[in-house]
């Protein structure tokens, strides 16, 4: 029972998004072929579930380091995440995607949204970090 609480704990200090994990499982369809409903696969489901799970109180004295940079950038920018994340007490890195931001000001718009304490990482499709905002540097709230 301790060895599954440090393996959780070991894995929520440095979660990761992958591209599937808060989507449905595929249903097969009567020819047996796998069906996804591509409403639940849309970026604003996305940035729904993935709120709800940053949101709940177990996880918030756990999540340090999370790796947002395979999440759609659609679900980066919507406020329901911003809100999440502002909550996690502990957070101290968010890794997110540099291309396919709609604006340069929607990046800055999550920089300002973070807790306190959190640096923001922008890396590239290959994993090269493109830009840095550490916790020192100069954030304008507007919430």
């Amino acid at each position: 029972h301790l060895a599954v609480g440090h393996e959780l704990d070991s894995r929520c200090m440095r979660f990761k998004y992958e591209p599937g994990l808060f989507c449905p499982r595929p249903q097969l369809t009567r020819s047996g072929r796998q069906s996804v409903n591509t409403k639940e696969t849309s970026s604003s489901n996305i940035a729904f579930r993935l709120a709800r799970f940053v949101a709940q109180p177990q996880w918030h004295p756990r999540l340090q380091d999370l790796d947002f940079s395979h999440v759609p950038v659609q679900a980066l920018e919507a406020d329901v995440l911003h809100r999440s994340l502002r909550k996690l007490p502990r957070l101290q890195t968010l890794f997110v995607p540099w291309e396919g931001w709609s604006m340069p000001s929607e990046r800055n718009r999550l920089w300002r949204a973070l807790p306190d304490g959190c640096a923001l990482r922008c890396v590239d499709a290959l994993g090269v970090e493109r830009m840095a905002r550490d916790p020192a540097d100069e954030r304008r709230v507007s919430l």
